[in-house]
């Protein structure tokens, strides 16, 4: 650890030929994200949790199943080694309120515009419970590496007195039909490839090792992207009701309530056998995807895009009739 907080500095100001007086705006961005990478590493390891961790509260939000099925994977090594987990599903979050009784806490959640989806980063900023140095986990799956949600959740969760011990993601299938242009085939073979069989024993290990009291996963990596911050701007709870409309292909819809059932925004509703939609939106998919008539879309959005039928459907949460 001492080495981690030592070396970096010294390596750069040493091999930086650089007077400080010529600094420009780059210089001092990769000096302050090198900075931030070296206290973040020294407050998971100075603070690391000693002795193993009996009690594990998990909060998954998932909505095409894949972070679900990837959250799986870490209960599994947090029970092989002695850790009861209680789970809680955020799905329908406007009647969201467990008790968290555990002495640890982690969470898992899909990115959304390089974040997590807004009603769950809302409830982690608004409702969530205040940690009391908890020792924390934060898990996530996305089509690529969104470093800065990792940190964001990092400082959310430390602000909030919780003790982050690590964190993990890893590659699942991308679920948003605008972007799955071209042959159906190639993207059933595309989807087969992730997630890696390497990345769920790797989830497994660091569950087991949360359990155990031990830092686990991969190092949290700050990048000089402001996509996270554009992301929020381009969805959250307002914006969302008026850019974002669902559209119903009414020759093809049976009306089978599917999309009601799901919409984790209660936003679709069932009126006089016609479906309507008012409210706000958190473009999940999940009316997209899960219907069985290809009948929803969301304008300007996936009228032209191939759905994609969830890989793991028994994770799907539907509300009964």
């Amino acid at each position: 650890i001492l080495l981690a907080l030592i070396v970096p500095p010294l390596w750069f100001f040493y091999f930086n030929y650089t007077p400080l007086q010529d600094f420009h705006v780059p210089h001092y961005l990769y000096l302050i994200s090198s900075l931030s990478m070296i206290f973040v590493y020294a407050s998971i390891h100075l603070r690391s949790y000693s002795g193993q961790i009996r009690n594990i509260d998990i909060i998954v939000s998932s909505y095409s199943g894949n972070t679900a099925h990837y959250a799986d994977f870490f209960i599994r090594g947090a029970e092989h080694a002695g850790a009861d987990v209680t789970y809680h599903r955020f799905h329908y979050y406007k009647d969201f309120g467990p008790e968290l009784n555990g002495d640890a806490l982690a969470i898992a959640f899909p990115i959304f515009g390089c974040k997590p989806p807004w009603p769950f980063l809302s409830y982690l900023w608004f409702k969530l419970p205040r940690g009391n140095s908890k020792p924390a986990f934060v898990l996530y799956t996305c089509m690529g590496g969104a470093e800065n949600a990792g940190i964001l959740c990092w400082l959310i969760l430390t602000l909030k007195g919780y003790r982050v011990m690590g964190r993990n993601w890893s590659v699942y299938p991308l679920n948003v039909p605008t972007l799955r242009l071209g042959p159906g085939r190639l993207w059933k073979f595309l989807d087969s490839l992730s997630p890696l069989k390497w990345d769920m024993q790797n989830q497994i290990e660091c569950g087991r090792r949360f359990a155990l009291g031990l830092p686990s996963g991969i190092p949290f990596v700050f990048g000089l992207t402001p996509c996270f911050l554009v992301g929020m701007l381009l969805d959250n709870k307002w914006l969302d009701r008026i850019l974002y409309r669902n559209h119903i292909m009414k020759k093809r819809c049976n009306e089978c309530g599917i999309c009601v059932r799901y919409c984790p925004t209660e936003r679709i509703t069932m009126k006089n056998g016609h479906l309507i939609s008012k409210g706000e939106c958190m473009i999940c998919m999940g009316c997209v995807n899960n219907c069985p008539q290809n009948a929803m879309h969301l304008w300007c959005f996936t009228e032209y895009g191939n759905r994609y039928p969830p890989k793991y459907k028994k994770y799907i949460v539907r509300r009964k009739q």
